[in-house]
């Protein structure tokens, strides 16, 4: 499609604290692998704090991330300023935090958010667009797909219907998709965003969230409407992970999560939401 040439593409990765170690690689890598045989522009949006600016400039990775002439594909890359938030906010706030700068990419075509502890290992092109929503079958479940044990109390599906609003009827949880790659036309993904931040916010008023965070939300929203592209788990693979033949072509990179999910020592701009404990 030649229209793709002249489209443009939006990737949004929310890189606060210590996850900025990992989103310059990221964004390294996919100068090597994204789109590639496309002349399309890529506009990379990079949501970091002040620690990841100051970890930017003094391990003098910014160049990194901005320039690499090694690579044809371009690639414009621009950092929004956020806050420290506590975990697990940053996960259940993801889509309202792009939602709230979405002047910064509503001109795109498409529009892709990346977790900041990817990396891309092989080429990724055409195969991720399609007329809705792109989203990646789950590399530890898609062997369960259509099972009952997906469906059941020992899947990942929220169990209690009056507990959060990321409940899925159970003749509906037919597959388990990744959070940490998901995106689409700029009108499919800004819908799924608006309706996930919506849920998000009359949760949080609750006290309550879902126990897989934004994973949760978005597989209840990808139940009712299901992606116009699966694409197989490769595009976000990990390690633990088994069963298969399985080309790997994003995986998520191994870390200590507790230690990254710390705040850095920094001061926050502004106050954020303190979470309260979910009831039972």
């Amino acid at each position: 499609d030649m229209r793709l040439d002249r489209a443009k593409i939006g990737v949004l990765v929310q890189a606060t604290g210590r996850y900025i170690e990992l989103a310059e690689k990221l964004l390294v890598s996919m100068r090597e692998h994204f789109l590639l045989e496309r002349r399309s522009m890529t506009f990379a949006w990079l949501m970091t704090d002040d620690y990841g600016v100051e970890y930017l400039q003094r391990s003098e990775k910014i160049e990194a991330v901005h320039l690499n002439p090694n690579y044809p594909q371009k690639i414009s890359c621009h950092i929004i300023l956020s806050d420290q938030e506590p975990w697990p906010l940053p996960a259940l706030l993801k889509y309202r935090y792009w939602l709230d700068c979405c002047e910064k990419w509503q001109h795109m075509d498409y529009v892709f958010i990346f977790d900041a502890d990817l990396l891309l290992v092989g080429d990724v092109g055409d195969e991720i667009f399609g007329d809705g929503i792109t989203a990646v079958r789950h590399s530890m479940f898609w062997q369960a797909d259509d099972s009952a044990w997906l469906a059941g109390p020992e899947g990942p599906f929220e169990q209690d219907m009056n507990r959060t609003l990321a409940w899925v009827q159970p003749e509906h949880r037919r597959r388990w998709y990744d959070a940490s790659v998901v995106g689409g036309t700029r009108e499919a993904f800004y819908n799924m965003a608006n309706r996930i931040a919506n849920r998000t916010r009359d949760d949080l008023g609750r006290g309550v969230w879902p126990t897989w965070w934004d994973e949760s939300y978005l597989n209840a929203y990808l139940s009712a409407i299901p992606p116009a592209v699966a694409l197989p788990p490769g595009y976000a693979w990990r390690s633990n992970a088994t069963g298969g033949s399985v080309q790997e072509r994003i995986v998520v990179v191994d870390k200590d999560s507790d230690a990254f999910r710390r705040a850095p020592l920094a001061r926050p701009r502004r106050a954020g939401i303190a979470p309260s404990r979910p009831s039972a």
